[in-house]
């Protein structure tokens, strides 16, 4: 779980691994690993005490060198991983710097008692820890297993690893005396549409997310095919300016291609009912977002003005990079459509994912096309996370500003509820006049299942569908 990046990824990784709380309704926190937890007066220290009997798939219980082994493996693996998530607790940043071979905010007091001590008081640390980054592994098995852990992973989730083929299957079953109420889940993937419709409406498939736009007319026109599930997620897509790569180091350029796109054509030939346009990098449903704001809107005209205001009367050559599968043709024509329409002979390259990693390293691009779910629910997970200069080098976007650095420093420690919605609307108001991103849409989450399963429920984090929730019906 340390190196998942991908929300599919999570979907698989989180039934066989548990973590030392979890998320539950809405912004809820749920017991996990952890049984109980305390908190110090000054919102530094917490101090959790595990579950008596938790236990690995190998038999072996879970100790708190365990939890210590298992966030310290994540922060030495750096950039890699989600080594962010850590560094607010106290020496985190040392050891991630190489300055260190611990971290001191990390104590095992027993076998069954963990304290984490923090830089300073963070509003929602609980909230991270519900992160797949934050699973616990076993560190004798992770140890021997090296590199390899990934391909036989040991977790203490309610479900085990038993095979699968890499990139197309992945086979689970229940751990006896876990919360799950199915014996056996395989995740199946990269199936073409027409197979997934198939094969659900002849009861092989038993839920599908976001399934192909068939299925879920043919289950909407008959409910005794299954049901239909929506709700918007915690999540953004946005077109990513390298603010040191020339023209778009200049706000106005960047404002430009803000101003060129029309998201809410974009959304509704694209996606239709599967998602919202955006204003800016806030979602529905947290802190900070805006409902009535307009932001910066769709204005050819003054695209064409701000970009002649900054030299480029004749228009704009650029590339738009994205990932194999990413972005529906569609969506292709449509962005590049819009930027064609005010003089932006825009580039649209699709790249293996390896390639485009390599090139965003090497800082030759321009324009990245990439989505963002939220980790944890918190709006500091769109803002400080994203576009703090600090983080520059987990997502490489070059951009900084010195007054949006401190005021999202400040939210992150607020404990008043108001205060910190007022400040984070103030911030997501910064970015859109900033536009480091172009901020496209949040999509809605869509799934269907068929009408023996019972007990699934659509959460705002990802996975959005948690297996041990579910149930089949006696018919199923």
């Amino acid at each position: 779980p340390a190196r998942v990046k991908t929300a599919t990824a999570i979907d698989v990784v989180t039934p066989m691994f548990e973590t030392l709380v979890r998320s539950g309704e809405g912004s809820e926190i749920l017991a996990g690993l952890a049984e109980s937890w305390e908190v110090s007066g000054d919102g530094r220290s917490y101090t959790f005490v595990l579950r008596e009997g938790a236990r690995f798939h190998s038999g072996r219980e879970v100790t708190a060198e365990d939890v210590r082994y298992s966030f310290e493996r994540v922060v030495r693996d750096g950039e890699r991983t989600g080594a962010w998530l850590f560094l607010p607790i106290e020496g985190a940043a040392d050891l991630a710097a190489g300055e260190s071979d611990r971290v001191r905010g990390i104590e095992a007091l027993d076998e069954r008692t963990v304290r984490i001590t923090l830089e300073r008081p963070l509003a929602f640390f609980l909230s991270t820890l519900c992160v797949a980054y934050a699973s616990v592994v076993p560190r004798d098995e992770a140890e021997r297993a090296g590199a390899q852990f990934g391909e036989r992973p040991v977790g203490s989730g309610p479900f085990r690893f038993t095979g699968g083929t890499p990139g197309r299957r992945v086979e689970l079953e229940r751990v006896s005396g876990s919360r799950a109420h199915v014996e056996r889940i395989t995740y199946e993937l990269g199936l073409s549409d027409d197979e997934i419709v198939r094969r659900f409406l002849s009861g092989e498939i038993s839920y599908v997310k976001d399934p192909p736009r068939a299925l879920v007319e043919r289950v909407g026109a008959d409910p005794e095919a299954g049901q239909v599930l929506r709700a918007v997620q915690l999540h953004t897509e946005r077109l990513i300016f390298d603010c040191a790569y020339p023209p778009f180091d200049d706000p106005e350029v960047r404002r430009a291609l803000s101003l060129a796109i029309d998201k809410a054509r974009y959304v509704r030939e694209v996606y239709g009912d599967g998602a919202v346009p955006a204003v800016g990098p806030i979602p529905p449903g947290l802190l900070g977002h805006e409902t009535g704001y307009a932001g910066l809107g769709h204005d050819p005209d003054r695209a064409r003005a701000l970009l002649a205001r900054a030299g480029f009367v004749a228009g704009l050559k650029t590339s738009v990079w994205y990932t194999s599968g990413f972005a529906a043709p569609v969506a292709v024509e449509r962005i590049h459509a819009d930027l064609a329409a005010v003089g932006i002979d825009a580039e649209m390259r699709e790249v293996e994912p390896e390639e485009f990693a390599r090139a965003r390293e090497r800082g030759v691009v321009p324009i990245a096309w990439r989505s963002w779910f939220a980790d944890y629910a918190d709006p500091d997970n769109f803002t400080y996370v994203l576009f703090h200069s600090s983080n520059e080098r987990f997502f490489s976007s070059n951009y900084r500003n010195a007054e949006f650095d401190r005021l999202s420093e400040r939210a992150r420690g607020l404990m008043d509820r108001e205060a910190r919605d007022t400040l984070y609307r103030r911030l997501g108001r910064m970015l859109v006049e900033d536009a480091p991103s172009v901020f496209l849409m949040h999509r809605r989450v869509v799934v269907v299942h068929r009408p023996e399963v019972e007990g699934l429920r659509l959460h705002l984090l990802t996975p959005v569908v948690r297996p041990a929730e579910v149930w089949l019906s006696e018919e199923g």
